[in-house]
């Protein structure tokens, strides 16, 4: 993972050829077969029976790769410029960011960025408007409570809240 300008005409094409993608599924009838098509288009891949609602938002698109049987509400922002991962049977509330990236901290070098996978196993919920930074594995069956801020990675079948988000109880 090292650093490199984000601002390159290569990586600003892609950007653009995502947010394109990303616009034109507000033009079309959800779960149409132009609907179906365009987020094929836009993911890595997509699982049989995953729902993306619209407004949806990704820097490249092509960095995510999403199981089967997941629900992908309004207005979640993934910043794939490191792969995320998600697995099947996910459940993803409104408003949920996703962070696959870090940027330098150093004025000078704030352009430059570096990617970071994230992790999302099979069976999880994320509650709305939580965030998940850069780097972070959430284990199997684990949820998210609603505004979380997730700095550390989640135990399989562990809930989590807060900012930052601390284990609350274990699931059976």
């Amino acid at each position: 993972m090292s650093w490199y300008y984000a601002f390159n005409d290569e990586l600003q094409q892609k950007l653009d050829g995502a947010y394109t993608l990303c616009q034109k599924l507000l033009t079309l009838k959800r779960g149409s077969e132009e609907y179906k098509e365009t987020l094929k288009q836009l993911f890595g891949s997509i699982g049989d029976k995953t729902v993306v609602r619209a407004p949806f938002f990704c820097d490249y698109g092509k960095n995510i790769f999403i199981g089967s049987d997941c629900f992908i509400n309004y207005d979640c922002v993934f910043l794939d410029e490191g792969r995320i991962d998600i697995g099947d049977r996910v459940w993803i509330g409104p408003g949920v960011h996703i962070y696959g990236v870090e940027h330098q901290l150093e004025v000078d070098k704030r352009s430059n960025i570096r990617d970071v996978p994230v992790v999302i196993e099979n069976d999880v919920w994320i509650g709305g408007h939580a965030t998940i930074l850069p780097g972070i594995t959430l284990g199997r069956g684990c949820a998210i409570g609603a505004g979380s801020v997730v700095t550390k990675s989640v135990n399989s079948k562990t809930v989590v809240a807060g900012n930052p988000a601390k284990e609350i109880r274990k699931i059976v």
